[in-house]
């Protein structure tokens, strides 16, 4: 399995910015069975963040809706289960 936890950047004055994702996508896929289910359960999740619900996860690292909601799955504050088809 490829770490995609990190990420650098070369900018054209030759400053090199590394960025380190949090959480990884290899960490998400053990708390999920694919990662489209990922991105769905985030994206749901997100909307309902931005229509105003409150998320448990004390002092999260983003500040954007999906990626807190990508935290709240890491942390187990939200199951992803499969619906049925």
């Amino acid at each position: 399995m490829i770490d995609c936890s990190s990420i650098s950047f070369q900018y054209k004055d030759d400053e090199e910015v590394s960025y380190v994702l949090y959480p990884s996508i290899d960490e998400m896929m053990n708390k999920v069975d694919s990662k489209y289910s990922l991105v769905v359960a985030a994206a749901r999740r997100a909307r309902t963040l931005r229509e105003g619900g409150k998320t448990d996860v004390k002092a999260p690292k983003s500040h954007k809706y999906v990626g807190v909601a990508l935290e709240e799955i890491y942390e187990d504050r939200i199951v992803v289960t499969r619906g049925e088809e």
